[in-house]
């Protein structure tokens, strides 16, 4: 598989809409994104272990300042590479609380 696939996959298994997912393949520099969606999810599982509970975090409104009320799927596929990059930092930022 390569790195367009496997973001595909991944964004997919996180229950990515077709068009967030054309977004962020659409979206620029997919070896950039390929490095900050695969270190979130690499976060996530370790997390979340069990998959329904990565699934809610990620399709939940959050609480956090960053997401500021918004699902994290929709940060992570907005298309913004800075959002994207900063959304890795906070959700990496989970595992150190």
């Amino acid at each position: 598989m390569n790195i367009t696939e496997r973001t595909i996959s991944i964004l997919q298994s996180w229950g990515a809409s077709p068009q967030q997912v054309q977004t962020v393949v659409d979206s620029g520099n997919l070896e950039s994104q390929w490095e900050h969606i695969s270190g979130i999810e690499e976060c996530l599982q370790m997390l979340y272990p069990d998959s329904s509970h990565k699934i809610s975090f990620l399709k939940q409104p959050s609480k956090s300042v960053f997401f500021e009320g918004k699902k994290p799927l929709d940060v992570i596929c907005s298309g913004d590479e800075a959002m994207l990059s900063e959304a890795h930092y906070i959700i990496r930022s989970m595992l150190c609380v």
